[in-house]
């Protein structure tokens, strides 16, 4: 019978998820500096859009978090206030730039996001504890 591989997510070290989440903030952050063309016929895709972006970057979080043996209480709580936080401080960056504005309905996303991948990245970790 042959042999199944292990999902290259599964062989992560808990310093690689740390790192994959650095470098996806980072991502995050670079893109919200650009930047875009108005085009408000897509107002709700781009609030679905943070919404995606933070539960990415929440689920992230959890797997670094188990990676590193935290406790659930901590795990959930830095997962959830770091990418809201993270959010709040790029809204904030794009409200000084005339290029961007920012909005309370993208903190709503980040917000909901983050929720969400909280309870994702717990419920379905990739992570074996």
């Amino acid at each position: 019978m042959e042999k199944r591989r292990k999902s290259f997510l599964l062989t992560l070290t808990h310093h690689q998820w740390w790192w994959v989440s650095g470098f996806y903030a980072a991502a995050i952050g670079f893109l919200a500096i650009l930047p875009v063309p108005v085009d408000y016929s897509s107002r709700w895709l781009d609030k679905f859009i943070h919404l995606g972006k933070h539960l990415l970057f929440a689920w992230l979080l959890v797997q670094a978090a188990r990676a590193s043996g935290w406790t659930r209480p901590k795990t959930l709580t830095i997962a959830f206030l770091v990418p809201v936080g993270y959010g709040l401080l790029l809204e904030g960056v794009q409200a000084w730039l005339p290029y961007r504005s920012a909005e309370w309905l993208d903190v709503v996303g980040n917000t909901v996001g983050a929720g969400c991948g909280l309870g994702i990245g717990w419920r379905w970790s990739v992570v074996e504890r």
